[in-house]
């Protein structure tokens, strides 16, 4: 089986102690918070029709891994003035898990960067980039992309790529898998985690690890809508009932 995903920059979350020797990881200052994040919209339901496509890359058909996928969005603040000084740059690194009450999971990461110094190169971003491994676990955390906005304004909001199961496609139909995989759930939740920061500074890099007892930087509990479940500060009310709930950003 292929799994494919619309990524660009791959990530994942909660590193295990093998991963520990890359680079030597710091005590993050729970202080230190560069960017805020909260969730603006999130649906888990069951999956559109039109759930597969041929891949020429592959030479097969693709079909929707998960038959009860998940989608999540970010809003994403640059909180003011200089948060964590003494760099060039910062890349933070955030887990998002969501929750049935019926015990499945699913955990994604997404980084989120920006400058300080004008002179920062794309050079420095990739090497800044390549040390997210050492914050965090590929064979627990799916793969995801990196916001990182050059010069980012204070005070100024993005909303996020999408999250979630929505985006995997596999060679193989799958039956329905993912949060309905012990039946269908009552009950679905969205908690983001920051756990931990990147920072370079002339070339050197260093990584802070946050604390595995660090507080949820936010959470959401989702409502029944439709046949899923849904969170939304994102699409107006009277543009919802005519919504494709898993594309909402195209509304």
């Amino acid at each position: 089986m292929i799994a494919t995903s619309f990524v660009s920059f791959s990530v994942a979350f909660n590193a295990p102690a093998s991963n520990a020797d890359k680079t030597n990881l710091i005590p993050a200052s729970l202080f230190e918070k560069q960017f805020d994040l909260s969730v603006v919209y999130a649906y888990v339901g069951p999956a559109p029709s039109d759930n597969s496509y041929f891949d020429k890359a592959y030479n097969a058909t693709m079909y929707l891994e998960y038959q009860y996928p998940s989608i999540v969005y970010l809003n994403i603040t640059r909180v003011p003035g200089v948060q964590i000084a003494s760099c060039d740059a910062i890349i933070e690194v955030y887990g998002i898990r969501i929750a049935a009450n019926t015990g499945p999971t699913e955990y994604y990461s997404y980084s989120v960067g920006t400058n300080y110094n004008s002179s920062f190169s794309n050079s420095d971003k990739v090497t800044m980039g390549n040390h997210i491994d050492d914050l965090v676990d590929h064979n627990l955390y799916r793969a995801i992309v990196c916001n990182f906005e050059h010069n980012w304004a204070t005070n100024t909001s993005i909303l996020s790529f999408s999250v979630g199961s929505m985006g995997w496609y596999c060679t193989q139909p799958s039956g329905v898998g993912g949060l309905a995989s012990a039946g269908l759930p009552t009950d679905i939740s969205v908690t983001i985690f920051r756990i931990g920061y990147i920072t370079i500074s002339n070339g050197s890099v260093s990584v802070y690890k946050d604390s595995v007892t660090t507080n949820p930087t936010a959470s959401v509990q989702l409502q029944h809508y439709r046949d899923g479940f849904l969170f939304n500060n994102l699409v107006p009310a009277e543009i919802l009932p005519k919504t494709n709930l898993f594309e909402p950003s195209h509304s």
